[in-house]
């Protein structure tokens, strides 16, 4: 029943029916109140439940209850990277999501060792002699549990760096996570969009064409990619009507051209020509996959 109220709070969402869903929910899964006052999750509460009530809360302008159910999202799995996102976007520190990250890895490590000794349990009378080595595994699980999340914990500084403006030392955090993730569209993304922001053309225009090379159909975000090869465009425009003068090296340096600045007419053509054809190919990329969405048409305007 649970799952199906879910589906219901989904399509109620879909429809725009916000209230109605957010409704549903807090009477299928009501959040008891401990003796201390503080509210717990409900028992039959799960992921998906809790990031869709968050969404709802977030849809109502109910920033406070929806900071609830992403904690405990976040709590019921660290690896709900949604959650920490959305926790960002709310405007959580960095070290409040931490120690939920820490909190719950402690969990789930322990979930899981007790869940591995039970079903060994019932094999003992079979294996008398394992005790000890399994012990010794179980032990090297618990201690390298939390080495599996270090990750995790680079892209909530990640994160929370970026919704703070800091985009230096949110650069520095996905460039670590890119290194340990090169082929990751969505790391790849948000670097170029830092790099963007920072000026640094060149790199943004690679890590975008990278996210394009990976999946030509990647969506999210290429308005901007739009922007800064219609911006490449306009500065191959420049050059070629002023071939000389501090005006052509400054376009250069802060746009990031791919040609010498010294390039003759014909060349400086040639890069405005090769830039409009990558907009105009992404154009079509984006409208093929995905027509209803406001990226593609935002990429057709700066065409």
């Amino acid at each position: 029943e649970a799952t199906l109220r879910v589906k219901e709070c989904q399509a109620l969402s879909q429809t725009g029916s916000i209230i109605e869903a957010a409704s549903i929910l807090e009477r299928c899964f009501p959040r008891p109140r401990l003796r201390d006052g503080q509210i717990a999750t409900n028992d039959f509460s799960t992921l998906q439940s809790l990031m869709l009530h968050g969404h709802l809360y977030m849809l109502s302008n109910r920033a406070s209850d929806a900071i609830v159910q992403y904690r405990f999202a976040l709590a019921k799995n660290p690896y709900a990277i949604e959650a920490v996102e959305q926790l960002a976007v709310l405007g959580c520190v960095d070290t409040a999501i931490l120690e939920l990250v820490d909190e719950a890895v402690e969990n789930f490590a322990q979930e899981r060792i007790a869940s591995v000794k039970k079903s060994k349990k019932g094999n003992d009378t079979m294996q008398t002699g394992n005790d000890e080595e399994d012990k010794n595994q179980d032990d090297a699980k618990d201690n390298n549990s939390n080495e599996l999340l270090i990750p995790v914990r680079d892209y909530v500084l990640a994160v929370t760096s970026l919704h703070r403006n800091q985009l230096h030392a949110s650069h520095q955090h996905f460039s670590k996570l890119n290194n340990l993730f090169p082929d990751h569209p969505y790391i790849l993304i948000q670097l170029a969009h830092i790099q963007q922001e920072l000026g640094q053309i060149l790199g943004s225009e690679q890590s975008y064409k990278r996210v394009r090379a990976i999946d030509p159909t990647w969506v999210e975000g290429m308005d901007k990619y739009a922007h800064l090869l219609f911006q490449l465009r306009m500065s191959r425009k420049n050059a070629f009507l002023l071939q000389q003068g501090g005006f052509l090296q400054y376009q250069y340096s802060c746009h990031g051209g791919r040609e010498n600045s010294n390039n003759s007419m014909d060349k400086n053509n040639m890069g405005t020509c090769g830039v409009e054809l990558e907009l105009g190919q992404l154009c079509a990329d984006l409208l093929d996959a995905e027509d209803k969405r406001p990226e593609p048409w935002v990429c057709l305007s700066l065409y």
